[in-house]
């Protein structure tokens, strides 16, 4: 794995994401992780000049060649990153995507601004709650022109950008459930899918917070693993272990996050989830 680093400004790369960039549910956590405060504490950062954390990108073509040629062939990363290119994108997200999407909302006016505007000669004033649409023109000037740095990563398999995910977030807010999400296997691909089909549910359940931190997709699991093995040998029910739910996942590495779900899970188990959600969704609409 080679990475570089490289200076865009705000405009160019909200130019880029439209055009250029794509992004992977496994290296995205759900939006409402960031509060009010952060967000603005953000758009301060970038007016300061102080926005030094690398946004991540993986340079797809690159990868997706490098997973053809090394010396243990890759099909499943090979497959992956084919599937990307005929999106005709060229980059894919691998860390970066609530900071990207705070800039691109800033910019379309879906939030104000509380705090210190600053213009490109320098001259700064207290705002609240202001949209950028309501900044001077010069105001505008000076965060558009403002610098982001961007580490673009190359020669690098699916798997290797899994890690470099969780190495990136290890010490920071994420969760186990985010880390488990990166993971590029079936299984966190069909929670997904789970979760997204019965949003409606999952919001009457879980409050904004539980939603942003996963806490779905994990409980989620956990009733995979009952399933799987609701009692212990001596005949009390199982309590499942992070370690478990960890292995849940891993479980599926080996075939890539494209696999047919049941080549390492079961699609009975799955199914019965699905069967429950339904009739829970059915209840609860019904009241």
């Amino acid at each position: 794995m080679y990475s570089t680093s490289h200076s865009h400004t705000v405009r160019q790369l909200i130019r880029q994401m439209a055009i250029t960039i794509t992004t992977d549910e496994s290296f995205e956590r759900p939006f409402g992780c960031w509060t009010t405060v952060q967000t603005n504490e953000y758009i301060q950062s970038i007016i300061n000049g102080m926005a030094l954390t690398p946004m991540v990108l993986a340079d797809i073509f690159s990868c997706q060649q490098y997973s053809a040629a090394i010396k243990i062939p890759d099909p499943a990363s090979e497959a992956y990153f084919k599937q990307l290119a005929n999106t005709g994108m060229r980059h894919v997200s691998v860390d970066g995507k609530h900071r990207r999407q705070v800039l691109y909302d800033f910019h379309e006016n879906r939030f104000g601004f509380t705090g210190t505007m600053v213009s490109h000669t320098g001259h700064g004033r207290k705002v609240s709650n202001t949209l950028f649409k309501d900044m001077p023109t010069d105001f505008q000037d000076h965060f558009l022109n403002s610098q982001i740095v961007v580490q673009t990563v190359t020669d690098s398999t699916r798997l290797q950008l899994s890690e470099l995910f969780r190495c990136i977030n290890k010490s920071s807010q994420v969760t186990a459930q985010h880390l488990r999400n990166s993971l590029g296997t079936s299984f966190a691909r069909e929670i997904r899918e789970l979760i997204k089909n019965y949003e409606g549910f999952v919001k009457d359940f879980f409050i904004p917070k539980q939603i942003a931190e996963m806490k779905p997709h994990e409980e989620l699991s956990k009733i995979y693993l009952h399933i799987d093995k609701p009692k212990n040998s001596n005949g009390s029910y199982t309590l499942f272990s992070k370690a478990s739910i960890n292995e849940l996942y891993e479980h599926g590495l080996d075939r890539g996050p494209n696999a047919m779900f049941g080549a390492r899970y079961s699609q009975k188990h799955l199914n019965k989830i699905n069967n429950m959600l339904e009739l829970m969704s059915r209840i609860t609409k019904a009241q």
